[in-house]
């Protein structure tokens, strides 16, 4: 039997679930260290026997986190130090000496960090356990207690389920947007990102094991003619076909598409017999009969790293790559390894193949604010609440709950303010979802949600001061949804308010117990720490999902989202126009410089394309050379006087040393007429082969009268000029290294 099963359930959820857990492992051991004040202030009143238990707990969760621990033990050292948290926990319940109703929430943190790290059904049967040893621990060595008080045994079980349920569903968000960030939309291969992890992960490996890696670069032959000929819909198409082959030729190896048409493969413990023989199945299998009526051959290069020199990738890389040059300088459809030969004419090799970004120009009009800082953390701050809205009803409602039955020892008149100001966050934030600025309505509605839990407090008088975890739970979710800033402003509005209320109720109980008011404090700003640590990962690989890191334009996944919006507007509110840029031969800048050369050429190209539109335009990279740029309320001749204006000043200087130039096509969807995305690139899409036929350097414009064109500059192209089939709503792959 495979006992990693018990843990995760499989080797996927793994690898996802381990890569949380390392990005959160430092808001953890923060937030476990924020919880020693209260441990601190519970000695005078519960004894040192409760208050060693927690130390112990905390020596043990760091522990587990050193390299050399975790190395030797692995994924059951953390297991384990979850286990052993949560025991020592329930020890301390029941030796303390002091009133045991204010401890009762301390198991809600270690069951929080094991809902975070392991699979759900491992995560419910330890919160069961949790559960029972709780109820357990408590009725027999404190049952005058929750006689006094019967609430006080069943509240914290509502958290503790609570905080699970939310748990949950912030977790799930994060690994949704995780895949979103690796996965090429088109191919539905790993993608660039995906492939520089697995790189990061192998150089450990090499390091320890001294193992042979060899790494696989293939390039489809002669694609731009493909692109140029046939449209993007037919490239888009071999792609796609291309991709499948690979990958069934692979067999079980992972191919990651590196950009535009070509495609890289890590094969580790390789050596240049079996990488070879991968590479020719690769060929093989890709030439094996025509994609879509076309013969379609690639080229692939092959470097093996020497054994015992570690795997220095970019090196290796680069003499992988130069293999596949010279595979398409011998003739094309073959494999070459490196060393076999040289290059002839061969690009010099640049130092580095990472993309050397460009730092983008700041946008024209402020799309941010302080509390967050552009259009893309907003989106994810509508996004990630709109992911865990069904889960916070859930958890809504346990709360709710909690609070109603407390009501036959503590009145009805305590529910005026949980129900008042519940019922006026949940229309603030339905409203808010359609809102330009979301952000301004979420945070006044969370701050109001901790005042009313403080009314509540002060109605319901001292009896309450046991549940004030309670109001601490929300914190949890309101710190995963808002940015940095906002959770610090929410940690301090709730603390305040919070210590307020219970100074006024019960000061002289809390005098006597500092712990009533502090164990909230902190589990307050703990959950706080860990939720805006999971939070902002999944803003980091949000961004990364709809981002192009390379050119900072965004890329196929923002831009069906997009269309999907500009669909749904009411027809006839604003035209809509579409420009499809390609730069032009840009083959040859890969082909003689390299492909870090052709990285910092698309990067400031990029650069230059966002500089020219208006403030809530927004440009696409949907592979290689090519770009979408959408541009809502823009007439026909808008939008060819900002084509115009990118081609301008894409040809004025030359990009990371080389000129350059761009050939643009545009076509509009009229006012009055639901946008036909389809259509509109189409037309679109042949103005641009229109001015790659008559001499690149233009821009093109759909329409119905054919117009002399002037050297570099603009004319009108007949509208039925033959367009590919209808595609998806994520046209256009090209090819990066053209």
């Amino acid at each position: 039997m495979d006992l990693s099963r018990l843990l995760y359930r499989d080797q996927e959820e793994r690898e996802r679930l381990l890569d949380m857990g390392g990005r959160l492992a430092g808001a953890q051991l923060l937030a476990m260290s924020t919880l020693l004040v209260p441990v601190a202030l519970a000695l005078p009143v519960y004894g040192l026997q409760a208050v060693l238990p927690i130390i112990a707990a905390g020596l043990v969760f760091a522990g587990t986190r050193l390299p050399a621990i975790h190395d030797r033990c692995g994924d059951w050292a953390s297991f384990g130090s979850f286990v052993f948290a949560q025991a020592m926990v329930l020890l301390t319940v029941a030796v303390a000496e002091g009133p045991v109703i204010y401890l009762m929430c301390a198991p809600i943190f270690p069951v929080l960090l094991a809902a975070i790290g392991f699979r759900r059904a491992t995560v419910a049967v330890a919160s069961v356990l949790s559960i029972v040893g709780l109820v357990a621990v408590t009725l027999t060595t404190a049952p005058d207690q929750i006689e006094a008080m019967p609430p006080a045994l069943w509240v914290p079980v509502l958290l503790l389920v609570v905080i699970v349920f939310a748990a949950m569903a912030v977790r799930d968000a994060d690994m949704v947007t995780r895949d979103d960030a690796v996965v090429d939309e088109l191919t539905g291969l790993f993608n660039r990102t995906a492939l520089m992890a697995r790189v990061a992960e192998l150089t450990h490996q090499v390091r320890d094991s001294h193992e042979r890696v060899a790494v696989l670069v293939a390039d489809l032959d002669h694609f731009k003619h493909i692109n140029d000929t046939h449209g993007h819909a037919a490239g888009d198409r071999v792609l796609a076909e291309v991709a499948r082959r690979l990958v069934d030729a692979a067999d079980g190896t992972q191919v990651y598409r590196f950009g535009g048409e070509e495609f890289v493969v890590l094969l580790a413990g390789a050596n240049e017999k079996s990488a070879r023989a991968l590479a020719d199945r690769m060929r093989i299998a890709v030439a094996a009969s025509p994609i879509d009526g076309r013969r379609v051959t690639t080229s692939v290069g092959v470097a093996v790293t020497a054994p015992d020199d570690g795997f220095d990738y970019r090196a290796v890389f680069r003499q992988a790559d130069a293999a596949m040059y010279a595979a398409k300088a011998f003739g094309r459809d073959q494999v070459r390894v490196a060393g076999d030969v040289e290059l002839p004419g061969a690009a010099e090799a640049e130092p580095d193949t990472a993309p050397q970004a460009v730092a983008p120009e700041a946008p024209r009009a402020p799309e941010g604010n302080w509390l967050v800082r552009d259009a893309i953390a907003r989106a994810h701050l509508v996004d990630i609440v709109e992911r865990t809205r069904s889960g916070t009803k859930v958890t809504s409602s346990l709360v709710t709950l909690a609070i109603v039955s407390m009501v036959p020892w503590l009145g009805w008149q305590m529910l005026i303010p949980v129900f008042v100001s519940g019922a006026i966050v949940e229309v603030g934030v339905r409203g808010a979802l359609r809102t330009r600025r979301p952000e301004l309505i979420f945070l006044p509605s969370f701050i109001l949600m901790q005042l009313g839990a403080a009314l509540t407090v002060l109605i319901a008088g001292p009896d309450i001061l046991f549940a004030l975890p309670i109001f601490a739970i929300a914190m949890f979710g309101c710190g995963t949804s808002l940015p940095g800033r906002g959770a610090g402003v929410l940690v301090v509005t709730g603390s305040v308010s919070m210590a307020a209320a219970a100074l006024a109720v019960g000061a002289s109980e809390v005098a006597a117990n500092p712990l009533i008011l502090a164990l909230p404090l902190a589990l307050q700003a703990a959950l706080a720490i860990v939720g805006s640590a999971m939070g902002g990962r999944v803003a980091e690989l949000r961004v990364a999902a709809i981002s192009d890191e390379l050119t900072g334009a965004l890329n196929r996944v923002a831009l069906e989202a997009r269309i999907a919006e500009l669909a749904h507007l009411p027809a006839g509110r604003q035209p809509i126009a579409v420009v499809v840029a390609d730069l032009d031969h840009f083959k040859t800048v890969n082909d003689v410089h390299g492909h870090a050369a052709g990285d910092r050429v698309l990067a400031e190209i990029g650069v230059r394309i966002r500089g020219e539109l208006r403030a809530f335009d927004a440009v696409y990279r949907i592979g290689g050379e090519e770009f979408v740029i959408l541009l809502p309320g823009a007439s026909t001749a808008t939008a060819a006087q900002i084509a115009q204006r990118i081609r301008e000043r894409v040809a004025r200087t030359p990009a990371a040393g080389l000129p350059m130039t761009i050939s643009l096509g545009v076509a509009s969807s009229p006012a009055g007429v639901a946008l036909d995305y389809d259509a509109t690139f189409a037309m679109a899409d042949a103005a641009l082969l229109a001015a790659k036929r008559e001499g690149r350097n233009r821009v093109v414009l759909a329409g119905t009268t054919s117009v002399a064109p002037e050297p570099g500059g603009m004319r009108t192209a007949p509208s039925r000029i033959p367009p590919e089939p209808p595609r998806t709503a994520a046209p256009g792959g090209h090819d990066e290294a053209r």
